[in-house]
């Protein structure tokens, strides 16, 4: 093993963090009559773990999230056991693995080691359980005499609220983003396609050690009449002058995501294609001059929409004015069109945008922080208050 390779030089949440989520999970518990949590989505399992850097965030099959006093279960398969071990138990897990040879599966090593420690009651969030999966439990459980509860979302609402390491992570994701865009800008020119530039972007994403293997979703590239497509992946149309270009992208760092959107022209704008973009650009700042602690999180869609309105073009809102938290998924809670108010830590996405069929269309998109007094624009330095003329 080489030093590049060493588990030293892997970032995991410091112990604090870590800690903190875990007390605040058993709490719940405690809150909801449960004994235990049985979590396998792997978001949820890579936020109550603190390991979010596999290839799918969190390896293995399911984490077993107890009351105080108890240590929590990590249930794996064998492929990912030694990766889980090493990463986990100096944390204090234990780190239980499943063998398919054997004729074990996450399921009845959950019950294993919920017999092992006496559990009576264990909770699972219906939000990530199948009918199917629950049957399953149900079957292993019932013989050490536990009970499956079926509750509402627990481990969500906590990750809503980004710690000041979390918040690091997604600020080190943006700055990954913006140098990657900045250098994909300096090949936009008529002749060069979509997919070319979509290629060097998602290189760029990872490149360099500074972010991480895994971009936080496809990258979208579209151009010219292409542009009124809110989630055009990149196709070999090649560019012209003139056209409209969005870029709609973000790396990860830890497992934590980014997620930019920008468009530019290629070559001088038309009129019509500075009006377009103005509009959207003041509806994104109104929006996000709303989202502050206490305030209703709609009323920042419904700041946008008006101005959308103010400039006749609302007919063109194929793709909302609001936004979408950002974390260790890149579509996640809190979001704009969700009941409740901002709180401070939450980080979310204002990205309205303008889609006319034939001509193109107009996205821009920031990540935001909420803060005790206000809000914190994390994507400020990747220019958009105008729109870019290559």
């Amino acid at each position: 093993m080489t030093d590049h390779d060493s588990p030293a030089q892997v970032e995991r949440v410091p112990a604090e963090y870590l800690r903190r989520r875990q007390a605040a999970a058993a709490a719940r518990l405690v809150a909801l009559d449960l004994d235990s949590l049985a979590v396998t989505a792997p978001a949820q399992k890579g936020y109550l773990s603190g390991f979010t850097t596999g290839v799918n965030i969190a390896p293995g099959g399911a984490v077993l999230v107890t009351r105080p006093g108890r240590e929590d279960v990590y249930v794996t398969g064998g492929t990912d056991y030694l990766e889980c071990r090493t990463a986990l138990e100096p944390e204090g897990f234990i780190v239980h693995p499943y063998y398919y040879a054997r004729g074990q599966n996450v399921h009845t090593e959950l019950g294993t080691m919920v017999g092992r420690l006496g559990l009576r009651r264990v909770g699972v969030e219906a939000k990530y359980t199948t009918a199917k999966q629950l049957g399953e439990l149900e079957a292993v459980l019932a013989p050490h005499g536990a009970a499956v509860v079926v509750v509402g979302e627990v481990v969500d609402p906590l990750r809503e609220v980004k710690d000041s390491w979390e918040v690091e992570q997604i600020r080190r994701a943006v700055a990954v983003s913006g140098a990657a865009l900045a250098g994909v800008l300096e090949l936009v020119r008529p002749g060069v396609s979509e997919w070319d530039l979509a290629v060097e972007l998602e290189r760029r994403l990872v490149a360099g050690g500074t972010g991480s293997p895994r971009v936080a979703f496809q990258s979208i590239v579209a151009s010219g009449p292409r542009s009124a497509l809110p989630h055009g992946a990149a196709t070999r149309r090649v560019l012209a002058a003139g056209d409209l270009l969005t870029f709609d992208f973000g790396a990860t760092v830890n497992g934590y995501c980014a997620d930019v959107t920008r468009t530019v022209c290629v070559g001088p704008a038309g009129e019509q294609q500075r009006r377009v973009y103005e509009a959207v650009v003041r509806a994104k700042d109104a929006a996000i001059a709303l989202m502050l602690p206490g305030r209703a999180r709609r009323d920042s869609a419904a700041a946008a929409a008006s101005v959308i309105e103010d400039y006749g073009l609302e007919r063109y809102l194929a793709h909302g004015t609001g936004g979408h938290g950002i974390g260790l998924e890149v579509h996640e809670g809190p979001s704009t069109s969700s009941d409740g108010e901002w709180v401070a830590g939450n980080v979310c996405t204002l990205e309205p945008g303008l889609y006319i069929p034939g001509w193109g269309g107009v996205r821009v998109e920031d990540d935001v922080l909420i803060t005790g007094d206000g809000q914190e624009i994390l994507t400020r330095a990747i220019e958009c208050g105008r729109l870019l003329e290559l």
